[in-house]
């Protein structure tokens, strides 16, 4: 059974045809720093396209932008394909594969929801879920329950910060140092604000181990590949997870709305 997958962030949408716990079709964004309006419209028609392509049963969409979600219900129900789909847009109140042990959860942002659930859809019951985004997302699931998590500013917002808050530091972008110890102004701040980063992913990871030393740590998000392997332990790299986990939350409450 495949499902068209939306991520709408605050920065990004990303969407790919999901079977199982595989993005078999990623649709890639073209100008990934084009406003999320501007990818939303740019990326409808190849959505579309995708799901004739492949036949799926459906769209599930996970969105933290909801003036951007909006843009899509307005764009789909005036372009959708003419046969009935299932669709499904991610909240706590849908059906989930995990029971959500929170205090409000109502406040939790639809990519965490999809996150925990990409975990079990992997086969965890019991794992660390990061994120590493515009904002850094910790989430824990505990033997099926998830109990809640950290959320945090991102790498490249908290680099940004430090930026524009000293006239006299340079421009310099976040990325990978090439020493420790950088020999000018522009390259001890990247080392600073890379090996920061690299630090408090690694701390928020080995507190929530505290209970349980081994816990699985799943990784995702724009920057998992450049922080994940200076982390000090073996975490599972998960490109597609919100992804992975819209699909698995449509699969949960497959058989409800049609459109």
């Amino acid at each position: 059974m495949k499902w068209l997958a939306l991520d709408i962030g605050n920065s990004k949408v990303a969407a790919g045809l999901v079977e199982r716990t595989t993005v078999i079709d990623e649709i890639a964004v073209l100008d990934p720093d084009a406003g999320v309006e501007s990818q939303m419209a740019a990326i409808f028609d190849p959505v579309i396209e995708a799901i004739g392509r492949h036949d799926a049963v459906g769209v599930v969409v996970s969105s933290v932008v909801p003036h951007v979600l909006e843009l899509f219900e307005h764009l789909w129900w005036g372009r959708r394909p003419e046969r009935e789909l299932h669709s499904l847009v991610v909240t706590h109140e849908a059906a989930l594969p995990y029971v959500l042990d929170v205090d409000r959860p109502e406040t939790v942002g639809a990519d965490r929801l999809c996150n925990v659930a990409a975990a079990v859809a992997l086969g965890f019951h019991d794992a660390i879920l990061v994120d590493l985004g515009t904002a850094n997302t910790f989430d824990l699931l505990r033997d099926g329950w998830f109990v809640g998590g950290l959320i945090g500013p991102g790498a490249e917002r908290s680099h940004r910060a430090l930026v524009e808050a000293g006239v006299q530091l340079p421009d310099v972008a976040f990325a990978h140092p090439r020493s420790l110890v950088g020999r000018d102004t522009a390259r001890a701040m990247q080392a600073g604000s890379f090996h920061q980063a690299v630090g408090a992913v690694a701390h928020v990871i080995r507190r929530l181990r505290v209970d349980r030393p081994d816990r699985p740590t799943l990784l995702a998000g724009g920057l998992a590949e450049t922080i994940g392997p200076e982390l000090p332990f073996e975490v599972l790299y998960v490109p597609h997870m919100t992804l992975i986990g819209a699909a698995r939350i449509a699969e949960e409450n497959h058989g409800g709305h049609r459109s």
